[in-house]
């Protein structure tokens, strides 16, 4: 007898039987010999369900809400864009550089001047179901202001929160970004300000 040959997966591959009974394929994002992507359909009841790749099965808990952010490095530095603006002067900053050997490493943010907003765009998942008014983030213990959390619009499944970087935390160096989505706490992240 011959062993069964493994297949390649493909984007009806993966399915979720949900809580409710109700099989749904999911969307396949990314494949490698040791890890599938796949974006949970909006349809998929909360609550226990079996995630079917190819011929192996495996129990999973669907929730409304499992913040997490996206991390550049290591030292769990926040995959972010930033924008100082300056009255009616936007200038985009780069949280990260990367050296010549391709070690990431933390850019520290200009917060500007008084009267100027330093604003953060982080990038996540399992967050949008909060939306804005659901969403708190924290910089270095300091509360900041939430002005978007939800889909980012041009990928499947990606998050984006939109805040203003506290001024008070100029020249703190390194500091941490805690975001909680529904009082769920996402993992933490880092960020380098001047």
């Amino acid at each position: 007898m011959r062993p069964p040959r493994s297949r390649p997966l493909s984007a009806g591959s993966v399915s979720i039987r949900d809580a409710n009974g109700v099989t749904t394929d999911a969307k396949v994002l990314y494949t490698s010999a040791t890890q599938v992507n796949f974006l949970v359909p909006a349809t998929v009841a909360i609550g226990s369900a079996t995630v079917t790749i190819g011929g192996s099965t495996g129990q999973v808990k669907i929730a409304p809400v499992a913040p997490g952010l996206f991390t550049l490095n290591a030292a769990g530095l926040a995959a972010a864009n930033a924008i100082l603006v300056s009255g009616v002067t936007q200038t985009p900053q780069s949280v990260f550089s990367v050296s010549s050997a391709g070690v990431v490493t933390a850019n520290p943010l200009n917060l500007g001047g008084p009267g100027d907003t330093a604003i953060l765009i982080l990038f996540g998942a399992g967050l949008r179901a909060a939306g804005t008014a659901g969403t708190t983030v924290t910089i270095g213990g300091v509360n900041a202001i939430v002005q978007y959390a939800g889909a980012q619009g041009s990928f499947d499944g990606l998050d984006q929160v939109n805040l203003v970087i506290p001024p008070s935390l100029a020249g703190k160096a390194t500091v941490t970004v805690q975001l909680s989505a529904n009082g769920i706490a996402a993992n933490a992240a880092t960020l380098a300000i001047q």
